[in-house]
C-alpha cells in the first residue's frame, strides 16, 4: 500500500520484477517504521545493473533487493534511521544487509547454509 510500481521498476525502462515475500517484507519495514521511506533502487534489468556497476549476481536482478535511503540532518540521525531499518529488515526475514553512507541494501537471497546473516558495511 505504500510503494507505487515506479518506485520499484527499473530506471532504464520502467519493467518491474518483484518477489511478493520481498515486496511483504519491505512493506512490513515500512509499517514498523512508521513514516515513508524512499527507495534508490528495487528491481534493475540485467543491462542497467551492469551500467550502474551493480555486481552480475545482484539480487537486484532478481526482484528480491532494495535500496533504501538514509536521510537525517546529521551523521548521528542518519546512523540511527539504518539501524533500526536493519533491525527491522531482519525481523522481516532479509537475509543480506549492506550499509552505505547514504542508503542500505536489504534483499531476500537464498540464506547461508548456516543461517546466518549475509552483511557488509562500506561506510
Amino acid at each position: 500500500p505504500n510503494f507505487s510500481p515506479y518506485e520499484i521498476a527499473s530506471k532504464d525502462n520502467g519493467h518491474v520484477v518483484v518477489h511478493r515475500k520481498a515486496m511483504r517484507g519491505l512493506q512490513k519495514v515500512r509499517d514498523k517504521f512508521g513514516e515513508a521511506l524512499a527507495i534508490n533502487s528495487a528491481y534493475r534489468t540485467p543491462e542497467h545493473n551492469k551500467n550502474v556497476g551493480g555486481s552480475p549476481k545482484s539480487q537486484h536482478v532478481e526482484g528480491l533487493a532494495f535500496d533504501i535511503a538514509l536521510r537525517g540532518g546529521t551523521i548521528t540521525e542518519t546512523q540511527a534511521m539504518g539501524d533500526r531499518i536493519e533491525e527491522l529488515a531482519i525481523a522481516a526475514g532479509f537475509t543480506a544487509i549492506g550499509r552505505y553512507h547514504s542508503f542500505i541494501h536489504i534483499d531476500m537471497r537464498p540464506p547461508k547454509e548456516d543461517g546466518s546473516l549475509y552483511y557488509w558495511d562500506m561506510r
